[in-house]
Protein backbone atom coordinates (compact mmCIF):
# COMPACT_ATOMS: atom_id res chain seq x y z
CA UNK A 1 0.00 0.00 0.00
CA UNK A 2 1.83 3.47 -1.01
CA UNK A 3 1.10 5.73 1.64
CA UNK A 4 1.26 9.58 1.07
CA UNK A 5 1.17 12.76 3.34
CA UNK A 6 -0.54 15.77 3.15
CA UNK A 7 0.43 18.81 5.09
CA UNK A 8 -1.62 21.91 4.94
CA UNK A 9 -0.30 25.74 5.57
CA UNK A 10 -1.12 27.82 8.54
CA UNK A 11 2.14 29.34 9.56
CA UNK A 12 3.35 29.03 13.31
CA UNK A 13 -0.08 26.60 13.93
CA UNK A 14 2.65 23.84 11.36
CA UNK A 15 3.90 23.02 14.80
CA UNK A 16 1.19 21.00 15.52
CA UNK A 17 2.72 18.75 12.22
CA UNK A 18 5.55 18.55 13.95
CA UNK A 19 4.36 16.73 16.71
CA UNK A 20 2.12 14.85 14.83
CA UNK A 21 4.81 13.41 12.72
CA UNK A 22 6.88 12.86 15.40
CA UNK A 23 4.50 10.31 16.76
CA UNK A 24 4.10 8.41 13.53
CA UNK A 25 7.83 8.64 11.95
CA UNK A 26 9.70 7.83 15.28
CA UNK A 27 6.88 5.53 17.84
CA UNK A 28 4.75 4.39 14.42
CA UNK A 29 7.65 4.29 11.99
CA UNK A 30 5.51 5.28 9.33
CA UNK A 31 7.27 5.54 5.82
CA UNK A 32 5.64 8.33 3.52
CA UNK A 33 6.32 7.63 -0.16
CA UNK A 34 4.64 10.37 -1.29
CA UNK A 35 4.87 13.81 0.22
CA UNK A 36 2.76 16.82 -0.32
CA UNK A 37 2.41 20.42 1.35
CA UNK A 38 2.04 23.71 0.98
CA UNK A 39 3.11 26.99 2.72
CA UNK A 40 4.69 25.67 6.40
CA UNK A 41 3.70 22.30 5.45
CA UNK A 42 5.90 22.89 2.53
CA UNK A 43 8.72 23.39 4.31
CA UNK A 44 7.52 20.77 6.58
CA UNK A 45 7.11 18.33 3.97
CA UNK A 46 10.74 19.40 2.56
CA UNK A 47 12.69 18.03 5.41
CA UNK A 48 10.61 14.87 5.73
CA UNK A 49 11.31 14.38 2.80
CA UNK A 50 14.88 14.05 2.49
CA UNK A 51 14.65 12.11 5.70
CA UNK A 52 15.44 14.91 8.13
CA UNK A 53 12.54 14.95 10.11
CA UNK A 54 14.72 15.47 14.03
CA UNK A 55 16.57 17.97 12.44
CA UNK A 56 13.31 19.64 11.34
CA UNK A 57 11.60 19.15 15.16
CA UNK A 58 15.28 20.92 16.17
CA UNK A 59 14.18 23.88 14.41
CA UNK A 60 10.80 24.56 15.35
CA UNK A 61 12.00 24.05 19.00
CA UNK A 62 15.28 26.53 18.61
CA UNK A 63 12.81 29.28 17.98
CA UNK A 64 12.94 32.21 20.10
CA UNK A 65 10.34 35.05 18.96
CA UNK A 66 9.36 35.90 15.81
CA UNK A 67 12.41 37.60 14.07
CA UNK A 68 13.14 33.99 13.84
CA UNK A 69 11.07 33.59 10.84
CA UNK A 70 10.41 37.66 9.69
CA UNK A 71 10.97 40.87 10.59
CA UNK A 72 8.95 43.91 9.88
CA UNK A 73 10.09 46.16 7.23
CA UNK A 74 10.89 50.05 7.79
CA UNK A 75 6.81 52.01 7.92
CA UNK A 76 5.31 48.00 8.24
CA UNK A 77 1.81 48.44 6.86
CA UNK A 78 2.33 52.05 5.89
CA UNK A 79 5.28 50.92 3.27
CA UNK A 80 2.55 49.81 0.92
CA UNK A 81 1.73 53.65 0.32
CA UNK A 82 5.08 53.90 -0.42
CA UNK A 83 5.47 50.76 -3.43
CA UNK A 84 6.30 47.66 -0.68
CA UNK A 85 5.28 44.42 -1.67
CA UNK A 86 4.46 42.91 1.71
CA UNK A 87 4.84 43.95 5.35
CA UNK A 88 7.11 41.72 6.26
CA UNK A 89 10.67 40.27 5.08
CA UNK A 90 10.95 36.63 5.08
CA UNK A 91 14.99 36.77 5.09
CA UNK A 92 15.44 35.02 8.44
CA UNK A 93 12.96 31.96 7.21
CA UNK A 94 14.98 31.81 3.60
CA UNK A 95 18.11 31.33 5.68
CA UNK A 96 17.18 28.48 7.68
CA UNK A 97 15.41 27.26 4.25
CA UNK A 98 19.02 27.65 2.44
CA UNK A 99 20.60 25.92 5.62
CA UNK A 100 18.43 22.90 6.04
CA UNK A 101 16.83 22.06 3.00
CA UNK A 102 19.10 19.79 0.86
CA UNK A 103 17.63 19.01 -2.53
CA UNK A 104 20.29 16.28 -3.36
CA UNK A 105 18.84 14.19 -0.18
CA UNK A 106 15.54 14.96 -1.56
CA UNK A 107 16.09 13.25 -4.91
CA UNK A 108 18.06 10.49 -3.92
CA UNK A 109 15.70 9.86 -1.08
CA UNK A 110 12.81 7.82 -3.44
CA UNK A 111 10.01 10.04 -1.77
CA UNK A 112 7.92 11.74 -4.42
CA UNK A 113 7.51 15.22 -2.99
CA UNK A 114 5.39 17.88 -3.95
CA UNK A 115 5.36 21.60 -2.57
CA UNK A 116 2.53 23.78 -3.85
CA UNK A 117 2.06 27.58 -4.87
CA UNK A 118 0.22 30.22 -6.96
CA UNK A 119 1.61 32.30 -9.93
CA UNK A 120 0.80 36.12 -9.57
CA UNK A 121 0.66 36.38 -12.89
CA UNK A 122 -1.54 33.50 -14.60
CA UNK A 123 -3.24 32.52 -11.34
CA UNK A 124 -2.01 28.84 -11.58
CA UNK A 125 -1.15 26.58 -8.67
CA UNK A 126 2.55 24.82 -9.48
CA UNK A 127 2.95 22.02 -8.20
CA UNK A 128 6.83 21.81 -7.74
CA UNK A 129 8.57 18.24 -7.57
CA UNK A 130 11.95 17.53 -6.19
CA UNK A 131 13.71 17.69 -10.24
CA UNK A 132 12.57 21.80 -9.95
CA UNK A 133 16.04 23.77 -10.52
CA UNK A 134 16.00 26.13 -7.19
CA UNK A 135 13.94 24.33 -5.09
CA UNK A 136 14.90 25.81 -2.12
CA UNK A 137 13.23 29.25 -3.68
CA UNK A 138 10.12 27.01 -4.70
CA UNK A 139 9.62 26.15 -1.12
CA UNK A 140 10.18 29.15 -0.11
CA UNK A 141 7.58 30.87 -2.98
CA UNK A 142 5.01 28.15 -1.22
CA UNK A 143 5.30 30.25 2.02
CA UNK A 144 5.30 33.47 0.94
CA UNK A 145 1.38 34.96 2.69
CA UNK A 146 0.45 37.56 0.62
CA UNK A 147 0.95 41.35 1.57
CA UNK A 148 2.47 39.59 4.67
CA UNK A 149 5.98 38.14 2.98
CA UNK A 150 7.23 39.29 -0.75
CA UNK A 151 6.67 37.19 -3.38
CA UNK A 152 9.80 35.19 -5.31
CA UNK A 153 10.01 35.83 -8.37
CA UNK A 154 11.15 32.98 -10.48
CA UNK A 155 11.02 31.96 -14.09
CA UNK A 156 9.88 35.62 -14.99
CA UNK A 157 7.06 34.96 -12.62
CA UNK A 158 5.92 36.31 -9.13
CA UNK A 159 4.87 33.13 -7.09
CA UNK A 160 3.05 32.95 -3.73
CA UNK A 161 1.46 30.97 -0.84
CA UNK A 162 -0.41 27.46 -2.26
CA UNK A 163 -2.64 27.49 -0.27
CA UNK A 164 -4.38 30.95 -1.88
CA UNK A 165 -5.94 27.68 -4.05
CA UNK A 166 -4.90 24.59 -2.81
CA UNK A 167 -4.87 24.62 0.99
CA UNK A 168 -4.79 21.33 1.74
CA UNK A 169 -3.51 19.34 -1.61
CA UNK A 170 -5.15 16.17 -1.47
CA UNK A 171 -5.72 15.73 -5.36
CA UNK A 172 -2.17 15.82 -6.02
CA UNK A 173 -1.07 12.59 -3.57
CA UNK A 174 -4.00 10.83 -4.96
CA UNK A 175 -2.52 11.45 -8.54
CA UNK A 176 0.86 10.14 -7.32
CA UNK A 177 -0.88 6.84 -6.35
CA UNK A 178 -1.13 6.92 -2.98
CA UNK A 179 -3.30 4.63 -1.59
CA UNK A 180 -3.04 5.24 2.20
CA UNK A 181 -3.06 9.25 3.11
CA UNK A 182 -2.17 11.06 6.10
CA UNK A 183 -3.75 14.23 6.04
CA UNK A 184 -2.37 16.68 8.90
CA UNK A 185 -4.01 20.08 9.11
CA UNK A 186 -2.25 22.87 11.09
CA UNK A 187 -5.71 24.63 12.18
CA UNK A 188 -9.01 23.06 13.52
CA UNK A 189 -11.92 23.14 11.13
CA UNK A 190 -14.45 24.82 13.28
CA UNK A 191 -12.97 28.51 13.81
CA UNK A 192 -12.11 29.20 17.07
CA UNK A 193 -14.56 32.55 17.82
CA UNK A 194 -13.08 35.04 20.07
CA UNK A 195 -16.03 37.18 21.24
CA UNK A 196 -14.16 39.58 23.72
CA UNK A 197 -11.53 40.07 21.13
CA UNK A 198 -11.54 43.29 18.71
CA UNK A 199 -9.40 43.21 15.77
CA UNK A 200 -7.64 47.00 15.25
CA UNK A 201 -4.82 46.49 12.74
CA UNK A 202 -4.93 45.82 9.40
CA UNK A 203 -2.57 42.85 9.85
CA UNK A 204 -4.69 41.55 12.53
CA UNK A 205 -7.91 41.21 11.01
CA UNK A 206 -6.29 40.30 7.27
CA UNK A 207 -4.70 37.25 9.51
CA UNK A 208 -7.73 36.69 10.87
CA UNK A 209 -9.92 36.60 7.80
CA UNK A 210 -7.02 33.94 6.25
CA UNK A 211 -7.77 31.62 9.00
CA UNK A 212 -11.52 31.78 8.81
CA UNK A 213 -11.29 31.39 4.72
CA UNK A 214 -8.80 28.75 5.14
CA UNK A 215 -10.21 26.70 7.60
CA UNK A 216 -13.74 26.26 5.38
CA UNK A 217 -11.75 25.12 2.67
CA UNK A 218 -9.95 22.76 4.76
CA UNK A 219 -12.92 21.25 6.08
CA UNK A 220 -14.86 21.51 2.64
CA UNK A 221 -11.76 19.44 1.15
CA UNK A 222 -11.91 16.65 3.87
CA UNK A 223 -16.15 16.48 2.94
CA UNK A 224 -15.88 16.22 -0.58
CA UNK A 225 -13.09 13.67 -0.46
CA UNK A 226 -15.18 11.43 1.93
CA UNK A 227 -18.01 12.10 -0.46
CA UNK A 228 -16.20 10.77 -3.36
CA UNK A 229 -15.32 7.64 -1.13
CA UNK A 230 -18.93 6.93 0.04
CA UNK A 231 -19.57 7.17 -3.85
CA UNK A 232 -17.60 4.85 -5.02
CA UNK A 233 -18.52 2.43 -1.98
CA UNK A 234 -21.71 2.97 -2.83
CA UNK A 235 -20.56 2.03 -6.35
CA UNK A 236 -18.98 -1.42 -6.18
CA UNK A 237 -21.60 -2.51 -3.68
CA UNK A 238 -23.86 -1.96 -6.45
CA UNK A 239 -21.40 -3.67 -9.20
CA UNK A 240 -21.10 -6.26 -7.22
CA UNK A 241 -24.97 -7.01 -6.48
CA UNK A 242 -25.62 -7.05 -10.40
CA UNK A 243 -22.34 -9.19 -10.67
CA UNK A 244 -23.78 -11.80 -7.72
CA UNK A 245 -26.83 -11.93 -10.71
CA UNK A 246 -25.06 -12.69 -13.49
CA UNK A 247 -24.43 -9.98 -15.15
CA UNK A 248 -22.47 -6.96 -15.67
CA UNK A 249 -23.41 -3.19 -15.19
CA UNK A 250 -21.91 -2.31 -18.49
CA UNK A 251 -24.16 -4.91 -20.29
CA UNK A 252 -26.88 -2.14 -19.23
CA UNK A 253 -25.35 0.75 -19.82
CA UNK A 254 -22.64 0.03 -22.96
CA UNK A 255 -20.79 3.05 -24.23
CA UNK A 256 -21.58 5.23 -20.66
CA UNK A 257 -18.40 6.25 -19.11
CA UNK A 258 -18.76 6.03 -15.46
CA UNK A 259 -16.48 8.24 -13.91
CA UNK A 260 -16.39 6.00 -10.52
CA UNK A 261 -14.90 3.26 -12.66
CA UNK A 262 -11.40 5.38 -13.03
CA UNK A 263 -11.34 6.17 -9.35
CA UNK A 264 -10.59 3.95 -6.33
CA UNK A 265 -11.20 4.24 -2.48
CA UNK A 266 -8.49 6.04 -0.45
CA UNK A 267 -7.82 5.55 3.10
CA UNK A 268 -7.71 8.79 4.79
CA UNK A 269 -5.97 9.64 8.73
CA UNK A 270 -6.87 13.21 9.69
CA UNK A 271 -5.12 14.44 12.33
CA UNK A 272 -6.45 17.74 12.83
CA UNK A 273 -6.39 20.16 15.81
CA UNK A 274 -8.88 20.22 18.73
CA UNK A 275 -8.56 23.60 19.36
CA UNK A 276 -6.55 26.82 18.01
CA UNK A 277 -3.16 26.90 20.63
CA UNK A 278 -1.20 29.36 18.32
CA UNK A 279 -1.76 32.17 15.64
CA UNK A 280 -0.55 32.19 12.07
CA UNK A 281 2.23 34.65 13.02
CA UNK A 282 2.80 33.99 16.61
CA UNK A 283 6.10 32.13 17.08
CA UNK A 284 6.27 32.60 20.35
CA UNK A 285 8.55 29.55 22.00
CA UNK A 286 5.90 28.24 24.73
CA UNK A 287 3.06 28.23 22.05
CA UNK A 288 5.33 26.30 19.93
CA UNK A 289 5.75 23.51 22.14
CA UNK A 290 1.92 23.53 23.85
CA UNK A 291 1.50 22.69 19.88
CA UNK A 292 4.22 20.42 19.30
CA UNK A 293 2.32 18.50 22.55
CA UNK A 294 -1.03 18.33 20.88
CA UNK A 295 -0.14 17.13 17.60
CA UNK A 296 2.01 14.41 19.39
CA UNK A 297 -1.64 13.79 21.50
CA UNK A 298 -4.06 13.57 18.38
CA UNK A 299 -1.36 11.63 16.46
CA UNK A 300 -1.33 9.11 18.73
CA UNK A 301 -4.91 9.29 19.78
CA UNK A 302 -6.03 8.84 15.55
CA UNK A 303 -3.06 6.31 14.70
CA UNK A 304 -2.66 3.93 18.34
Amino acid sequence: MKTGLVLSGGGAKGAFQVGALDYLINEKKVNFEIVCGVSVGALNASMVAQGDFNTLKKIWLEIKSQRDIFRERLFGILGGLFGADSVYCNRPLWKKINLYVNPEKIKNSGKELRVGTVSLQTGEYISVNQHFPDLKKWILASTAIPVTFEPMNLKGEQFIDGGVRDITPLSTAIELGAERIFVILASPVNVRQHPEKEYRSLMEIGVRSLDIVLAEVCANDLRIAEMVNANIRSWNKLKKKVETLGYRLKDFYDGIDFIHEKHREIEFIDIIPEEEIIGTLEFNPGKIRQAISAGYSEAKKVYP
